[in-house]
């Protein structure tokens, strides 16, 4: 949202949704919310306790913490496919509402 179009996608971000779009939803939740945001909530969450709790954890422990981090990621990825998806088609919209105002 740097680009200074706030909640509105631009043309190149329209064509990078249009490819992610084509792997999926489910695609995109495992690799972007289990793996990548789960996965680094879940590196971020054994450090802390272990740097700052002081404190030595189980196995049991990080697999109870790793399936809620990836709980966490998924809904984090369902969140933001919902939220680029409705940003996709508010563009097309828009594309489409551009092409017809626009003189032969």
């Amino acid at each position: 949202m740097s680009n200074g179009t706030g909640w509105r996608m631009n043309e190149k971000e329209r064509q990078s949704w249009e490819i992610t779009r084509k792997r999926g939803a489910p695609t995109y939740v495992l690799i972007w919310g289990a793996l990548i945001f789960g996965g680094l909530l879940l590196i971020g969450d054994v450090l802390g306790a272990v740097y700052f709790s002081h404190k030595t954890l189980d196995i049991s422990e990080i697999g109870l913490r790793a399936l809620m981090e990836c709980c966490v990621g998924i809904f984090w990825a369902l969140v933001m496919w919902f939220m680029d998806e409705h940003r996709y088609r508010n563009a097309l919209n828009r594309v489409e509402s551009n092409r017809e105002t626009e003189p032969e």
